[in-house]
């Protein structure tokens, strides 16, 4: 039997043609994941960066591309090997093939680097600078390694025994001043500045000072595991976060300090009214002699270069803040990542909205790569190529982690247990059938489904289950999308895919599909699973994971409403095919049978 296209069958259940579909853009947030791969847990090794106001990082903005990066293999102790990287390049909302990150081999052990805004940065020449343990790594811009180079000759990287990786932290980010380049590493007790004039081939050491009211000279302590150096309004300095702990023991008259020397001396900005536990300070593109504090406080905003910090409307933690243009006379719109979702308003004294229509409700940050928004959390990477993806939150199961740094301390902590963070977070998706309507229907809530349930009446179980994952219960799995077809004008049906680009063209066509016409309308992300692999043509489960078999009842040939069904036992599905059902093949791959 010839089976068709999967990614062509969804959409010409309605539509018939995708050529008679318009283009437009999406109202909902896009996951950006390449297909056959699970993108979820974005970011970083950690380690160094463990105590990061999660989710804080976000995407590195290249000229050519803007780099993902995951990074899921757990290595114990805190550590998690960077898995690869992918690219987009916007406007396109589809990211290029996950790659491998290809590492240096000097002998360091732990050669990892981040691409990140916090941990990377482009030379004047495309290539691009990336942090790694006593390493800047070069990379060219399509991602292929050119050579690492030790910033710190006095530490010897192929020794082991001398690196001492639980005693410093990077203050990030990468940044440009002019024509050097520089970060800040803080071992305890000792504060530093790299820079570097030659596109990071060789790197200056500068030890940070401050000198008090007294006269005396003492090391200044630049707050670490946070976004704490940036540039100053005009670009001809540094400013730089100190952690509360130090403002306290030493007296510091502020948390927010400037330099104008490359951080060889540091002058107090702020008056004492700067929030604490700011995760970093963004300026206001078109004023920067504005600027916003991002806190677990809420948002706080200055009008005076950073002398007086007053607090917005928005008062949960934030953690990240992106501008987007608008044409005039409207004013640019601020989008903000926060501890629920992304929130946006073009006054930060006025109302915020939330902009969360495919997101799941917990925290996230937001950056705007050329154009295009991108949020990230616990759960990925997801792209909104507009300001319309207006909408509440997917809330997730109790109990699970909601960033990426809880997520690696529940795995870590599973690590020492004879059950796995995978096995810990199993779900039974059941079938159901309603003669009624003739139609059948999964879901990991049996209770919801009879007389009495918000299903309604008619619906029965069949018998066929199978064990997938919760929402953020897998380290390895991906994201199903739950369709459904409006009861009217229908199809009275739901439809489900792993795939990313699947699932992305069913929400664009429902975005630009009137809802007085037949389309699928997206639900929600029900549970995860495991894609399909593909070899030579021929789809198969990885080792130790279910094949969950699919078909569709080509509906509108036969005169009814479009079906589809999902079980384990192909075997079941033959007397379907015998009455015109069409084998669609391995939907996705679940745990096992239950």
């Amino acid at each position: 039997m010839i089976k068709p296209n999967k990614f062509i069958l969804a959409l010409s259940i309605i539509f018939g043609s995708l050529f008679s579909v318009p283009t437009s853009q999406a109202s909902q947030w896009h996951l950006l994941c390449p297909e056959q791969d699970s993108c979820i847990y974005p970011n970083l090794f950690t380690g160094i960066l463990s105590d990061l106001l999660n989710p804080a990082i976000v995407p590195f903005i290249g000229t050519q591309n803007t780099w993902l990066q995951y990074s899921t293999e757990n290595m114990g102790n805190g550590f998690f090997r960077p898995q690869g990287l992918f690219s987009i390049h916007p406007p396109n909302v589809v990211a290029d093939m996950l790659i491998p990150i290809q590492q240096p081999t000097t002998g360091n052990p732990y050669p990892f680097s981040q691409l990140s805004d916090y941990g990377a940065i482009e030379s004047q020449n495309g290539d691009i600078l990336a942090l790694g343990f006593y390493q800047v790594i070069h990379y060219s811009p399509s991602g292929e390694f050119i050579d690492a180079v030790n910033y710190d000759p006095q530490i010897d990287i192929s020794n082991p025994a001398s690196i001492d990786t639980g005693n410093f932290v990077f203050s990030g980010p990468l940044l440009r001043l002019r024509d050097t380049t520089l970060f800040t590493l803080m071992f305890v007790g000792d504060q530093r500045i790299y820079s570097s004039t030659d596109e990071g081939q060789t790197w200056k050491k500068t030890p940070t000072s401050y000198v008090n009211e007294q006269g005396e000279k003492a090391n200044f302590p630049i707050g670490g595991n946070c976004y704490n150096l940036s540039l100053n309004p005009e670009n001809t300095g540094l400013w730089a976060i100190v952690d509360k702990r130090y403002k306290e023991i030493k007296n510091y008259p502020s948390l927010l300090w400037e330099s104008t020397d490359l951080g060889a001396t540091w002058t107090p900005v702020d008056n004492g009214s700067f929030p604490e536990k700011t995760v970093r300070v963004v300026l206001d593109p078109n004023n920067p002699q504005t600027a916003y504090a991002l806190s677990n406080q809420g948002l706080y905003q200055s009008l005076d270069r950073g002398i007086s910090w007053q607090p917005t409307t928005l008062t949960q933690p934030v953690h990240g803040l992106a501008f987007v243009s608008q044409n005039p006379p409207l004013k640019p719109m601020m989008v903000a990542g926060t501890d629920t979702g992304v929130m946006i308003g073009t006054d930060p004294l006025g109302d915020w909205q939330g902009m969360n229509q495919g997101l799941l409700n917990i925290p996230h940050s937001v950056t705007n790569a050329h154009g295009l928004l991108v949020a990230v959390s616990a759960a990925g990477y997801f792209t909104c190529a507009d300001l319309d993806c207006f909408g509440l939150g997917q809330a997730v199961p109790e109990g699970l982690p909601t960033t990426a740094r809880a997520f690696r301390i529940d795995a870590i902590d599973a690590s020492n247990t004879e059950t796995t963070f995978d096995q810990a977070h199993t779900v039974t998706v059941t079938e159901f059938y309603n003669s009624n309507i003739d139609q059948y229907f999964m879901t990991t809530d049996p209770e919801a489904m009879g007389a009495s349930g918000v299903a309604g009446a008619g619906w029965a179980p069949t018998g066929q289950s199978f064990t997938a994952w919760s929402i953020l219960g897998s380290s390895v799995g991906a994201y199903v999308c739950q369709f459904y077809g409006s009861l009217n004008p229908g199809p009275n049906s739901h439809y489900w895919t792993i795939s990313p680009a699947e699932c992305n063209q069913l929400l664009d066509t429902q975005a630009q599909t009137p809802d007085n016409v037949p389309r699928w309308n997206f639900e929600k992300y029900p549970f995860m699973a495991i894609p399909a692999q593909i070899t030579d043509g021929t789809q198969a489960c990885p080792d130790s994971y279910t094949p969950i078999y699919h078909a569709y009842n080509n509906g509108p040939a036969q005169g009814k409403e479009s079906g589809f069904r999902y079980v384990t036992d192909r075997s079941v599905l033959e007397p379907l095919f015998n009455e015109g059902w069409i084998d669609a093949g391995i939907a996705f791959c679940g745990a096992g049978t239950s």
